[in-house]
């Protein structure tokens, strides 16, 4: 669970570091884009975005987005075969994080059903905690 938990960390530094700063670089951008008065700072912003949008389509994002905290579920799947968890939770957070390891290939049927297994998880793991609060 150490490791698992390190992933889920590292997930939530590089998704705020790197991922939600290049969208905010990009509405920056689009915003200073729209009241630039001339074509020369119109341009400068596009060639300034184009690193931002580059960012944001690549492969590495996928990792930093996905990956990584699908990772850390997957972990967390193999921890639950044997805990407190039932069953169908703990192979929810094994499709989870092989979906998301697969999400690597780009294909977006792969990662919409990472993020449909991620929430079924989810709802899981809360109503399995809910239930134990309630013991």
């Amino acid at each position: 669970m150490v490791l698992a938990t390190a992933f889920v960390g590292l997930f939530v530094v590089l998704d705020l570091a790197v991922t939600w700063s290049h969208y905010a670089s990009v509405l920056t951008l689009y915003h200073n884009y729209s009241t630039a008065t001339n074509d020369t700072h119109r341009a400068g912003y596009v060639a300034a975005a184009n690193y931002a949008s580059a960012m944001l389509t690549s492969p590495l994002e996928i990792v930093y987005a996905i990956v990584t905290l699908s990772f850390g579920i997957l972990l967390t799947g193999f921890v639950m075969l044997r805990g407190a968890f039932n069953k169908i939770t703990a192979y929810l957070g094994l499709a989870t994080g092989i979906l998301g390891i697969l999400s690597l290939t780009g294909l977006s049927l792969i990662i919409i059903g990472n993020a449909l297994f991620a929430t079924a998880w989810l709802f899981f793991v809360a109503y399995r905690l809910y239930r134990l609060a309630q013991e």
